[in-house]
């Protein structure tokens, strides 16, 4: 595999290729990206899809183009959309939080209460990134398979997954809101800075545009009963 020199080629090409890259990544779950779509963005000069190629940034397949794997990971992992939520990223994130303010309200060292304060911050501010992309993911889904499956079966099948999916999010929601305000009340009391204020905030706001939308959802589209 023939690989970049040093970060400042690889920020030089990503950058070059900045539009090219940003239509196929907007696009990854939706089309199939068609090389001569690519073709135009790039002016039609094909030498540069080539290099994109070669680096292995992108993977050409026939007539069709994909971000490679590790291309893919990165920028989904650095703009938080890849992480699914289920049951297992509930749990998990719910019970490191705990975890972190048990350590925070055992440790006298300030310097190791902020280490635990820091990933409580941190976290928190992931889930309510994750659930806002995660609410306007799943609306578009339930549009798109309404619109477009039309297969009576898998269209039942699909509207009952994403209905669950749908459940998931809301308890998603409901445990992260009991957490703040019922659960761990001696933290916040102990805890609560500037800027944990200000993520806590936002936190909320977030949760409550996302229930908003999956009440908006309901009314739109009865799951439970079909179409």
């Amino acid at each position: 595999m023939n690989t970049f020199n040093d970060i400042k080629e690889l920020v030089t090409a990503l950058k070059r290729e900045e539009k090219l890259i940003s239509e196929m990544f907007s696009k990854r779950k939706s089309i199939e990206y068609r090389l001569s779509d690519a073709l135009e963005l790039v002016d039609f000069h094909e030498n540069r899809i080539d290099l994109l190629i070669e680096k292995s940034v992108i993977r050409q397949n026939g007539g069709f183009l994909e971000l490679d794997g590790q291309f893919l990971d990165f920028f989904e992992q650095v703009l938080y959309v890849s992480e699914e939520i289920n049951v297992s990223y509930i749990n998990e994130n719910i019970k490191s939080i705990k975890e972190r303010i048990i350590y925070f309200l055992n440790e006298p060292n300030e310097s190791r209460r902020y280490t635990y304060l820091r990933f409580i911050k941190k976290t928190f501010r992931n889930m309510g990134l994750v659930t806002l992309r995660s609410v306007v993911d799943l609306r578009r889904n339930i549009e798109n398979t309404f619109k477009n499956e039309s297969n009576y079966k898998n269209k039942q099948l699909k509207l009952e997954n994403l209905d669950a999916k749908r459940t998931v999010v809301t308890n998603l929601i409901q445990q992260t809101l009991a957490l703040i305000n019922e659960e761990e009340i001696t933290f916040f009391n102990r805890a609560l800075d500037e800027e944990l204020s200000r993520i806590i905030i936002e936190l909320k706001h977030q949760l409550g545009e996302c229930s908003h939308n999956l009440i908006d959802s309901i009314k739109q589209d009865d799951i439970s009963d079909g179409f």
